[in-house]
């Protein structure tokens, strides 16, 4: 197999080994031949059914998911002429079925959801698929074996042979009686990226999380700039906007865009965020609303250090205005996935394969944290509205 594709030329190192993985795996004297026996089937976004798919229509999650689909099914699409070569010099060896689009989807799947991010030197970081350590599950909360990634000079006694090569050394953070499962842990894994590379997802995952993203436009204000672009973030579409208490949408004009760039920058800040239950509370999050909210006078103070959107409310005005703004960004997404759980609930528990089980376990994630978000909001309202600054 390294010969017939080595005759194919100057092949990217991705495209081989799906290559490889796709021919080997059919072959009962390879030596990874146990290997491939050992993984169980793999369902993931990739090549989940239309209908379980489509449980996340409405949800900002549906277009990313939709969107990860379509880009590895055009990868195959540059594949697909080296697959072609391999099936018509070997027929009897490739036969069309072991690198059609299946086959693809299926390697590719493998890979994402089995292989361990390795420190392998001289080559960097690269993505192995490592025997018996794919057997372990993954566990957000309290995994066994944390530190797996570099591999480890070997010179010990084994049993009767002596371990000579570099090995990848699964050492438990805590004890683990005989007979109960290791787990590891991925990493910080939210649910969609769970979901969608490997196929599941975790019931209160600590490490779950929800994006926005915010903009400052030149000609708009602080309160439609940032409801639009929350938005837009999640595919979600709006036809009214904010309208703040006492400045017209396009009243600032563009000096007002510049004066914020630089409030952020002035107290480092970003546009990007992530919301997680509790998450309402970050300092920074709740800083950068409030230099969005700001008008001309205060951005002045903000860019000046006279005022800290980190440590305080800049106004009381400003204050109101950033969290009615978030709160109106949110709401939409909270009544979406409200809506797609609505829907899931009147499938049949038992008609719902291990993908749609998972889609459910996100979905009620995103919900948890947007109404924990929600409830802060408020919160955080009747408070800017009881106090002056």
């Amino acid at each position: 197999m390294g010969c017939a594709l080595g005759a194919l030329g100057d092949l990217p190192r991705e495209t081989v080994l799906l290559l490889f993985t796709m021919v080997d795996c059919h072959d009962a004297d390879s030596p990874w031949a146990p290997l491939w026996r050992s993984l169980a089937p793999v369902l993931t976004g990739l090549t989940a059914s239309e209908a379980d798919v489509a449980m996340l229509e409405g949800t900002p999650a549906h277009a990313q998911v939709v969107a990860a689909r379509q880009h590895v099914r055009e990868q195959y699409e540059g594949v697909r002429p080296v697959a072609e070569a391999l099936t018509a010099a070997y027929p009897a060896l490739i036969p069309p079925e072991h690198v059609d689009l299946a086959a693809y989807l299926s390697a590719v799947e493998l890979h994402y959801s089995h292989a361990l991010e390795v420190d392998v030197p001289g080559e960097g970081v690269t993505p192995c698929v490592v025997p018996l350590a794919t057997l372990l599950n993954h566990c957000a909360t309290a995994p066994h074996v944390v530190r797996y990634g570099t591999l480890s000079p070997a010179s010990r006694q084994e049993a009767a042979s002596c371990i000579t090569r570099d090995v990848l050394e699964l050492k438990a953070l805590r004890p683990c009686a005989a007979g109960d499962q290791v787990f590891l842990s991925y990493g910080p894994l939210p649910n969609l990226r769970a979901l969608l590379f490997y196929g599941f997802a975790l019931e209160h995952n600590p490490h779950d999380t929800l994006a926005l993203t915010f903009e400052v436009d030149r000609n708009r204000s602080a309160a439609r700039s940032l409801l639009q672009a929350a938005l837009d973030c999640h595919g979600l579409i709006v036809e009214d906007c904010l309208r703040s208490r006492k400045r017209p949408v396009d009243e600032e004009g563009s000096g007002a865009a510049a004066l914020r760039q630089a409030a952020l920058a002035r107290h480092g800040l970003t546009l990007e965020h992530c919301l997680r239950v509790g998450g309402l509370r970050a300092r920074p999050l709740v800083a950068t609303l409030r230099v969005l909210a700001a008008d001309a006078a205060d951005l002045e103070r903000l860019c000046s250090g006279d005022a800290d959107p980190l440590q305080e409310p800049v106004s009381a005005e400003g204050e109101r205005d950033a969290v009615e703004m978030l709160a109106r960004a949110l709401r939409p997404l909270e009544s979406a996935y409200s809506g797609a759980l609505d829907a899931a609930a009147a499938r049949r528990a038992d008609d719902r394969s291990p993908f749609a089980r998972g889609a459910v376990l996100f979905m009620a994630g995103q919900r948890a944290i947007l109404c924990d978000a929600l409830a802060t909001c408020d919160a955080w309202a009747a408070k800017a509205g009881a106090q002056d600054y």
